[in-house]
């Protein structure tokens, strides 16, 4: 889950002077927790807001893939990862990425070489939701998020799935767009993420 003190963290580094003029608040919550205190959550989605209406698409995913939960604790799926890439060291990268997706979750690469990721949990009722484990504990609190969430909060997802994708496919990767997201759309679409490659691993 986004976590405002790591997005203060890498705003200030890449973006300093918009860092300056956005409130991420204090008493963030601990680094591995699922759970925000209503203030928090607000302080959180108007930081995205804030994000979205002084800095453009491409240095908002910069900020964002950064963050992503499931990276140093995900012991299990660093090793299924580092499996994968060991197994398929031959195989071309759309080949990669297809045998990928059947593993994981849904991947291909696109006619522009990229990698599109898509991403689907589902509720009890059967309808898409966010797989995120914040807004599953909103849920259970009974807590509901503003009418407008950011898609720049997907971006974190974006940052799990290019930890674990880069080691998998050996290539470098970065977050190009979220390109659709229950979050925005009633639930109606998975989430999808798009990935520029940027270069090939030895």
């Amino acid at each position: 889950m986004p976590n405002l003190t790591r997005i203060k963290r890498d705003m200030s580094k890449l973006q300093p002077a918009v860092a300056s003029r956005i409130d991420f608040g204090v008493d963030e919550p601990a680094e591995r927790s699922n759970s925000y205190a209503p203030e928090q959550l607000r302080k959180l989605f108007a930081a995205l807001d804030r994000m979205d209406e002084t800095l453009t698409k491409e240095q908002r995913y910069a900020i964002m893939e950064r963050q992503g939960c499931g990276k140093g604790g995900a012991k299990k799926l660093r090793e299924a990862m580092r499996a994968f890439a060991e197994a398929n060291a031959g195989k071309t990268l759309a080949e990669k990425a297809a045998l990928l997706g059947s593993a994981y979750c849904r991947a291909e690469m696109t006619a522009d070489g990229d990698i599109k990721v898509c991403w689907e949990f589902r509720d009890g009722d059967g309808r898409l939701s966010c797989g995120c484990g914040c807004f599953k504990d909103m849920a259970k609190r009974g807590l509901t998020p503003p009418g407008r969430v950011s898609r720049a909060y997907c971006g974190c997802c974006g940052g799990h799935i290019r930890y674990h994708y880069q080691t998998a496919l050996g290539v470098g990767l970065r977050l190009k767009d979220v390109v659709s997201s229950p979050l925005d759309t009633d639930r109606a679409e998975g989430c999808g993420l798009l990935f520029e490659v940027l270069w090939p691993t030895a």
